[in-house]
């Protein structure tokens, strides 16, 4: 019995000296880090090598020393060159990811110095790499490396095509692993695009419609396929006001005051005017189907009144547009999951629809000018190239 009583003081033992272990093997480090940055602020490039080379000893399976980037910049600094175009010929992604699950050196400034200094006197650097004994492929990899390294490398697009660059100047190049690891994924946009916008509008009448009908409200939905310029919409809207006088067909009134509900459906064909960074213009123009009756009463209400079908009133039309598109999260386009030049933003409609109400209703006779304001959705699609 008196062993079950022992495992228990044997497995506090163990846990208690390995607490120790990584707390003295922690502390080690973080002591040995203030010791190069100290050599690294009074610029002393042999002290500074000593302890780089010690942090680099105590990095093993456990324990990260030091982080790729600052050892790397540490390089540059010392003018070290070999060192950091060897450890990136040997670069392993596996290893690198293996790095982060790590015991991490503590919070310092270590890196904030190293990093600022270097960004502050890059030109010297970038110019210490011209004159530096080296290959043209290891200066051209050493400068790219340096704007990585310091994030200089802003513009997503030329980054790649830099990368891309030393790829085919260089197609034996033992960099190209890591090269490869660190090109930024961007999706190329297509000629092919969809889209979606919806929003509120308000229609004008003209003729006797402006005279018998008040000004249209309506809830605007547009779902549309873009292709190299030309656009394919699809467009539904539903509203409604009231009737401002009476109205008569034959001897059946539709009272004053009586609510419409008027819904329009449409398809248009629409050709980039205008397609600029901020904006985008473009007209259509397209059949419509729209209908105008008496508002539909409910299940539990009255049944429909005896003047509604003399004024349910369905027909088709043309109708003819000219969008706007103000782009205004452009930026947002990766988080998204789309190429560049996807946006959102809003879209001003301004539509004419030439109505046919007036053949069954003279007094419906007349068109509407209708205006919206959308919120509106463009995303490109990724092109397969």
């Amino acid at each position: 019995m008196k062993i079950l009583y022992l495992i228990p003081f044997l497995l506090f033992v163990c846990f208690t000296g390995l607490v120790a272990q990584t707390s003295g093997k922690s502390k080690q480090i973080s002591e040995t880090r203030k010791n190069l940055l100290t050599a690294f602020q009074e610029n002393d490039h042999a002290s500074a090598g000593l302890w780089i080379d010690s942090l680099i000893r105590m990095e093993d399976e456990t324990f990260a020393a030091m982080a790729w980037d600052e050892r790397w910049l540490l390089y540059y600094w010392n003018d070290s060159y070999g060192n950091m175009l060897e450890e990136v010929a040997n670069y392993s992604e596996n290893a690198w990811n293996l790095q982060s699950y790590k015991i991490q050196a503590r919070n310092d400034l270590l890196f904030e110095y190293i990093d600022s200094s270097l960004y502050e006197d890059r030109f010297l650097y970038f110019h210490s790499i011209k004159k530096a004994f080296l290959t043209d492929e290891e200066k051209a990899f050493t400068t790219l490396q340096l704007e990585y390294l310091l994030r200089l490398n802003k513009d997503e697009e030329e980054w790649l095509a830099r990368l891309e660059a030393f790829e085919v100047k260089f197609p034996s190049s033992r960099m190209l692993p890591y090269i490869r690891s660190i090109k930024p994924k961007i999706l190329k946009p297509s000629h092919h695009a969809v889209g979606f916008s919806g929003g509120f509008g308000r229609g004008t009448w003209t003729d006797r419609l402006e005279r018998n009908v008040k000004s249209y409200a309506a809830l605007d939905f547009e779902a549309y396929y873009w292709y190299n310029r030309w656009s394919a919409n699809l467009r539904f809207g539903i509203g409604g006001n009231a009737l401002a006088r009476d109205v008569f067909v034959g001897t059946s009134i539709w009272p004053k005051n009586d609510p419409t509900t008027i819904w329009s459906l449409g398809a248009e064909l629409g050709l980039d005017i205008i397609d600029r960074p901020e904006a985008r213009i473009f007209a259509s123009i397209g059949p419509y189907v729209t209908s105008l009756a008496p508002t539909t009463p409910d299940e539990d209400e009255e049944p429909y009144p005896d003047y509604y079908d003399n004024f349910y009133l369905l027909n088709g039309h043309w109708a003819a547009s000219i969008n706007t598109d103000i782009k205004l999260f452009k930026k947002n386009y990766k988080a998204w999951d789309t190429p560049k030049g996807s946006y959102h933003g809003f879209r001003v409609k301004l539509t004419y629809h030439r109505m046919r109400f007036g053949k069954e209703v003279p007094d419906l006779r007349g068109n509407m000018l209708f205006f919206a304001i959308n919120y509106n959705i463009f995303a490109f699609r990724t092109s397969k190239k």
